[in-house]
């Protein structure tokens, strides 16, 4: 009976025993419950643990954070505190001249990593683009920029250079010019360096301004030989080709930089349309024609008969020049001097006159040698005439000129001109300076007047950096304000008439946030400048009826 009563006893606490153990939580259970994840480290845990309340704290991986334990209560595992998480960078830090992107990643966690991309115009410099987030945060260095670098600018002798060619970046101007006045630029008369480091361009060369002495078209006398070398300024005598017409007010050609002017040099004759009373036009009815042309015309109902007309050249009088002399015509070309005793009143001892539409062009008074020709032109002023008087003439300058004589006078025949008539009412300004990727919205002069201004405007995709774009000449020195321009990358304002917005500012950057309440519905929302573009958290257009209506 003894011995039975043991062998009960021990069969109870080897149950006990059994039924104890059957309640541990095991570590594979925590491997396949929900509770788990790969940023757990679980190398410190036991492969069971009873069931006594305690707390099993489980740490986590390398690069991760959190406060997680377990606790086993009737066999399977329970838990508290926050699980394991990849643990923050924060920004990376931003590059000049430079954007970046998530490469790895959709965070700034452990693991992920950054590519940095320089801006148009700049280059890379540093050894890596790129930055990973570390357990200990950020590895390596903000990644830098640099703006490209144009090559030197060799320019010939007679070139003017406006502007730096020897240490241009990205985005700077080069303007040229001609330091003699009689050659012209041959190229383009501004380089800007563009965002791969080149030159927009060849470097320009000055060349002397020459005009090709083979006839215009239309142009039938030319009193030029084919191995003379017409120069700037240059003029000759030409006449046109038969059906054609000098230039309205032409009388010589003249070699200027554009070429021959006037341009062109000879015109159509043309004929205006005449209308004969019981007559209609028939076959060519219009109202200008062509030299040559002809019209015909046919008697109206009731009157008999038909005739032509021709659109052709008339014949000019016979010329005359009173106390001179006339040789020709040769081409309807005269040529003519003056007497002994008389000059022309316009420069030069001989002249010519062309016969044009039956009108002799350019014929001048011989006038006495003692008495003056044609009022002369002045710089910066005009002349005019006293009343009454021929030797005697007034000086009228320009605004900003003041006249160092009021009154030119004829003496024995000749306009005594001083050197200096109008001249400047206060010191003038040179040319005004350079601003990058900036140009002046007015032509270029080599001296500006005082009080005159000139106002700068940005390139493209530029913006002024303060609000003055406008400078004034005093007394030979330009004002000093800080133009600048810099580049523009983000959004206009926002327009949209359904929205009304808590902020109005005329350019946002990227990542600028302003809230806006729809008007109708009264929905509010978040609009947010991503990549130069508005990214809008409602949109109200067909939202007009969400709130419901009111009465």
């Amino acid at each position: 009976m003894h011995l039975i009563t043991r062998s009960c006893a021990l069969f109870l606490w080897m149950h006990t025993l059994t039924l104890v153990k059957s309640q541990d939580c095991t570590l594979q259970q925590f491997l396949s419950s929900t509770l788990y994840n790969s940023n757990f480290d679980t190398t410190a845990l036991e492969a069971s643990y009873p069931d006594d309340g305690k707390q099993v704290r489980v740490g986590c991986n390398i690069g991760h954070t959190g406060f997680f334990k377990l606790i086993c209560k009737n066999g399977k595992w329970t838990s508290r505190g926050n699980p394991c998480e990849p643990k923050s960078c924060g920004h990376p830090g931003d590059a000049q001249f430079a954007d970046f992107h998530l490469e790895i990643g959709n965070d700034f966690v452990f693991g992920s990593q950054v590519v940095f991309t320089c801006q148009t115009g700049y280059q890379m410099v540093s050894r890596r683009n790129y930055r990973r987030c570390m357990a200990e945060g950020w590895d390596g260095v903000v990644p830098v920029c640099e703006a490209q670098q144009c090559p030197v600018i060799q320019v010939e002798k007679n070139v003017h250079v406006i502007g730096n060619p020897d240490e241009s970046t990205y985005g700077n101007v080069v303007r040229f010019t001609c330091k003699s006045s009689t050659e012209i630029l041959d190229g383009s008369p501004e380089l800007y360096c563009d965002e791969h480091g080149a030159w927009s361009g060849p470097v320009p060369k000055c060349k002397e301004v020459t005009c090709s002495n083979q006839k215009p078209q239309n142009v039938q006398y030319w009193s030029a030989s084919w191995d003379h070398v017409l120069k700037l300024d240059d003029t000759v005598s030409y006449s046109c080709q038969t059906g054609y017409k000098k230039t309205d007010g032409a009388t010589d050609a003249t070699c200027t930089r554009n070429g021959w002017e006037p341009h062109p040099l000879c015109q159509d004759k043309t004929c205006n349309r005449k209308d004969y009373q019981n007559s209609n036009i028939v076959e060519n009815d219009q109202n200008v024609f062509k030299y040559n042309d002809k019209v015909n015309y046919v008697c109206k109902a009731g009157y008999v008969g038909r005739f032509a007309l021709t659109c052709g050249e008339t014949g000019c009088p016979t010329a005359d020049v009173p106390n001179g002399f006339i040789v020709g015509p040769y081409n309807e070309t005269v040529y003519y001097t003056c007497n002994n005793g008389f000059k022309l009143s316009t420069d030069g001892w001989w002249a010519e006159a062309k016969c044009t539409d039956g009108v002799w062009s350019g014929l001048e008074q011989c006038i006495a040698n003692t008495t003056c020709g044609e009022i002369p032109e002045i710089p910066n002023g005009r002349v005019t005439l006293l009343r009454g008087q021929s030797k005697n003439a007034r000086i009228t300058c320009e605004d900003g000129y003041h006249p160092e004589v009021n009154r030119l006078t004829c003496h024995e025949g000749e306009w005594i001109i001083p050197k200096t008539i109008c001249t400047p009412n206060a010191v003038t300004c040179k040319p005004p300076r350079q601003v990058d990727n900036a140009v002046i919205v007015d032509s270029y002069q080599k001296e500006y007047l005082s009080d005159s201004t000139v106002t700068y405007r940005c390139r493209d995709k530029y913006i002024l950096l303060e609000r003055e774009d406008t400078i004034r000449c005093k007394d030979g020195i330009w004002e000093e304000k800080d133009i600048m321009c810099t580049r523009f990358d983000g959004c206009d304002q926002l327009k949209d008439e359904s929205m009304i917005f808590t902020a109005d500012k005329e350019r946002y950057v990227d990542g600028d946030v302003i809230k806006y309440q729809c008007v109708t519905s009264k929905v509010e929302g978040n609009a947010t400048c991503n990549n130069n573009e508005w990214k809008k958290s409602e949109d109200c257009k067909g939202k007009e009826n969400s709130a419901g209506d009111d009465f």
